[in-house]
């Protein structure tokens, strides 16, 4: 027996809710190509500053009803400091209800030892970090200059979350470390630097001069946003030529889905984006990673906070046993809306779709690509067949 389940989203009010037609969009695009004459260990790229030069040409053309207010910070204008510096006063300071905030990086990344302090979190010991364009330095055999680490990171969001913006992060780069791969073509550069290892005394001290310290945290803030990122963490994010110019493989084709459909989910965005990349034949691999923070609503348009409207879609329901509960085929990454508690879902039969339902359900827990179900004295067989 074959059961349809239908979708109703249950719009209801949520914290910062705003109208599109009043949206402000700041965005700080870092693109570095260029890092310091006397680098350790550090190759210089070719394609972020064209990478976020076209960025910029989006957002100026297919975002303007936002306003976008946008500052680029290239190569040698791209040091730690300077990075912090900008993300305070450009995207902190201008973080409200109705305001987006993009932060974009193109380039280097790498990973540091954390702090033991944050030893339970990262099995590995590690911090991911952003290299920036002074941060492997060398002054009298030493780096005296940071890496942008992962924990910096999640503080300076939080602040912008914490004032009501959404907070939008886009990272073409990538964290694998010293991972065995192999070689890539002539025309592949990876977007990666070896790891880089710290003095365990100097390591919390570094965390933005010693915020956590200052601050008595233990834990890593974890502001509302949304992060897109090029490859999953033991990849790599590649650089080629395409259309006769050196590009980001994800941001060239994040852009060029946000072109043909300037209007698209964050949902979407991501399963158009991973499907274009897994075309590619490389040498090692390259998988599209978004990671939805604290609620943050994927099934809303890019940037916008546009509420995209649902139509009435069927979705497989089953049994699962491993579970011990009844799942359907719809979770996150396919735009399950957020908050995902407020979604009820009709169940109908196959023949009497019109008719009136069998009854209905309630999302318990939400997954990337399946969901559990809580039923409403919906009585369904587990031994049989269902959608």
């Amino acid at each position: 027996m074959t059961f349809y389940l239908w979708v109703y989203t249950i719009v209801l009010p949520k914290i910062f809710l705003t109208m599109s037609s009043k949206q402000k969009l700041f965005a700080l695009l870092i693109g570095i190509d260029n890092y310091h004459s006397n680098s350790y260990k550090v190759s210089n790229l070719r394609g972020c500053v064209h990478d976020i030069t076209m960025t910029e040409q989006l957002l100026k053309k297919y975002y303007k009803k936002l306003n976008p207010n946008i500052l680029k910070l290239t190569n040698a204008d791209a040091t730690y400091d300077h990075i912090i510096e900008q993300i305070e006063k450009h995207l902190i300071a201008n973080a409200a209800p109705g305001v987006t905030l993009l932060f974009w990086f193109s380039g280097h990344g790498s990973r540091q030892d954390t702090d033991h302090m944050f030893y339970k979190l990262s099995p590995e010991r590690k911090d991911e970090t952003l290299v920036c364009h002074d941060s492997r330095a060398q002054v009298n055999g030493e780096l005296p200059y940071n890496d942008l680490a992962d924990k910096e990171l999640a503080v300076l969001i939080d602040q912008a979350a914490q004032k009501g913006a959404e907070v939008v992060t886009v990272f073409d780069c990538c964290h694998s470390g010293s991972i065995t791969r192999d070689e890539e073509e002539e025309d592949t550069q990876i977007r990666m630097v070896e790891d880089r290892s710290l003095p365990q005394k100097a390591v919390g001290s570094n965390y933005l001069h010693g915020y956590y310290q200052k601050h008595h945290l233990t834990q890593v803030p974890e502001g509302r946003h949304i992060a897109l990122m090029a490859c999953q963490k033991n990849e790599t994010a590649k650089e080629i030529t395409l259309e006769g110019k050196r590009r980001g493989v994800f941001s060239y084709h994040l852009q060029e889905a946000l072109r043909q459909n300037p209007g698209i989910t964050y949902a979407q965005l991501f399963n158009q984006v991973k499907n274009r990349i897994g075309h590619y034949q490389f040498n090692s691999p390259q998988t599209p990673q978004f990671d939805a923070v604290n609620l943050f609503d994927v099934s809303c348009a890019f940037l916008t906070r546009e509420l995209v409207e649902h139509s009435k879609q069927r979705y497989e329901v089953y049994y699962s046993t491993k579970n011990a509960a009844w799942e359907v085929k719809l979770g996150a990454a396919q735009g399950l809306p957020q908050p995902f508690n407020r979604v009820r879902f009709a169940i109908f039969k196959e023949s009497t779709k019109g008719d009136k339902p069998l009854g209905y359900a309630r999302v318990k827990s939400a997954g990337m690509a399946q969901s559990i179900l809580l039923s409403e004295k919906l009585k369904l067989k587990t031994g049989e067949t269902y959608w």
